[in-house]
């Protein structure tokens, strides 16, 4: 499978749960104010490789409504913000590249386009709560125990 399916079924899979609680817990239905968030979310998860910043997404969410109403709804369906949602998502994936990969910690740096490894270490351990090394070597060990 290549990495465009892949990222398009990680894409439904993270998609279709959001729904159902949304519908489920808020008892909504399919609302002009949810159309954008899911946009949002898709296109962090298909662009995550590459550099993505709150005025790209809000540039492409424009297609659906005013830049401040697309930041104010994706913060009232998701309770975080579009910055912190990136941030988020590329954590997760550096997460699943330490577990899944053996590229170096400064290679998925570079994948993720973190500004440079301290960058990304600083961030990774304030999101998670230890170093990138010690989550692959934690989750090595793990997996192989």
């Amino acid at each position: 499978m290549d990495d465009l399916a892949h990222e398009g079924i990680q894409n439904h899979v993270e998609i279709y749960p959001f729904l159902e609680l949304q519908q489920k817990y808020h008892n909504l239905s399919f609302s002009s104010r949810l159309e954008p968030t899911l946009d949002i979310i898709y296109y962090v998860n298909t662009n995550i490789y590459h550099k993505v910043t709150v005025k790209d997404v809000l540039i492409h969410a424009n297609q659906y409504c005013n830049p401040a109403r697309a930041q104010r709804d994706f913060k009232a369906e998701m309770n975080m913000s579009i910055s912190e949602f990136i941030s988020a998502k590329k954590i997760s994936t550096a997460q699943k590249l330490l577990r899944e990969t053996d590229d170096s910690v400064q290679k998925i740096a570079e994948k993720l386009k973190f500004y440079d490894l301290n960058d990304f270490s600083k961030q990774f351990k304030r999101k998670v709560g230890i170093s990138p090394l010690m989550y692959r070597k934690n989750n090595y060990q793990e997996e192989n125990k």
